[in-house]
């Protein structure tokens, strides 16, 4: 048994030891840019600026226990999802 809890700015907000297992959701820059546009209506420069005052990605990806991509379709995710959902499984 496990619980997920999911938290945006873990690593901003000094949280990573208060965590059994991290994992890191990231996609690549053009991609939250895109989305941060869409999906909170930001303008490009403040998407970017949005990102700029985040720890990199690559930082966080090496502080990680798993990393999942999100920059493909639905079902890339899914996959990568049911993947780490099956070794937090084992190793709960």
């Amino acid at each position: 048994p496990f619980v997920i809890i999911e938290i945006p700015l873990l690593f901003e907000s000094s949280l990573e030891s208060t965590v059994d297992r991290i994992v890191l959701v990231t996609a690549d820059d053009v991609v939250r840019v895109t989305r941060l546009k869409v999906h909170r209506g930001l303008d490009e420069s403040a998407a970017r600026a949005r990102i700029a005052a985040q720890l990199p990605e690559e930082w966080k990806a090496a502080r990680s226990h798993y990393v999942i991509h999100n920059n493909a379709s639905p079902e890339a995710l899914k996959q990568q999802v049911r993947h780490v959902w099956d070794a937090l499984l084992i190793e709960a």
